[in-house]
């Protein structure tokens, strides 16, 4: 009988998930977000449940049921920007091992599945005291529109996911694509390049729909290509020159970083303009 083509055995099976976790792990150990989580953690045992977690999500075979995953992180604190930063080392990973984009963004689009199961809804922990405390390096997701790089606060990306039929809607109001079915859910689509004034591009292996998150309501932007994952201080991000200031409605600023300079994005301003009427529905 043939095996099952899953997610697990397109990854290259047990080999490739123990080269994964253990790379993985050293990213986790080192990112001074995470690395608090795992104090006084026997690794190994963490790397077996890590192990036998990332096979059940991807469709493999467990022979290790352990608890629930709402048992084992119940407690722990972990918040959807925790969540978010460890996608970013899974992604890193993946791809460092070599696994190309397409199967990387299904990977993420799985695992993104069990948000719900692993976060808190009120993490302990997340007084003023310790909000205030918090480290002021910034992370974001960035992503190109033609030969400009964008980048937004990994807090709000909820998923990225390939292109798909978008269904358009009948006297759609300016900037707004339609609609797309994500998981049962009628979710609108932002046509971006209108929104920013840009010229639009054609459709490639590359597009990505970004799902954010605005205020509890998800939202897709469609994109030309998303690079990666990046950290970075706010001494390098800079103000937009006064010759743009017609344009900083919906700017942070723009970040000197390794890719380029790429331009932080207040997607919340920009979905605010977006009128989705009745079509937008509020998150689970």
């Amino acid at each position: 009988m043939a095996q099952k083509n899953t997610l697990y055995t397109q990854l290259g099976g047990a080999a490739a998930l123990d080269a994964a976790v253990e790379l993985f792990y050293e990213k986790v150990l080192d990112d001074i977000d995470l690395a608090p989580f795992f104090t006084n953690t026997d690794m190994d045992k963490q790397k077996v449940h890590q192990k036998a977690f990332l096979t059940r999500a991807l469709g493999g075979k467990s022979g290790s049921k352990g608890r629930g995953l709402k048992t084992a992180h119940r407690g722990l604190g972990i918040a959807d920007r925790h969540f978010n930063i460890v996608a970013g080392h899974l992604i890193s990973t993946l791809e460092e091992l070599g696994v190309g984009p397409d199967l990387v963004d299904e990977v993420i689009t799985a695992v993104a599945g069990l948000r719900s199961e692993i976060v808190d809804p009120e993490p302990a922990g997340q007084s003023q005291d310790s909000a205030a405390s918090a480290p002021t390096e910034r992370q974001i997701v960035i992503f190109r529109m033609g030969i400009e790089l964008f980048g937004i606060d990994i807090d709000l990306v909820r998923e990225i996911i390939r292109h798909q039929n978008v269904t358009r809607a009948p006297k759609a109001a300016t900037g707004l694509l339609g609609v797309i079915n994500l998981r049962g859910q009628a979710t609108p689509v932002m046509a971006l390049d209108t929104l920013l004034s840009l010229s639009s591009s054609s459709q490639t292996k590359d597009t990505r729909i970004v799902v954010v998150d605005i205020d509890g309501r998800h939202i897709g932007m469609v994109v030309d290509e998303v690079t990666k994952v990046v950290r970075f201080s706010p001494d390098v991000v800079s103000a937009l020159p006064p010759t743009f200031s017609s344009e900083t409605a919906y700017v942070h600023g723009i970040a000197r970083l390794d890719e380029g300079l790429t331009i932080l994005l207040d997607i919340e301003k920009v979905a605010l303009d977006v009128d989705t009427g009745p079509m937008i529905e509020k998150a689970a």
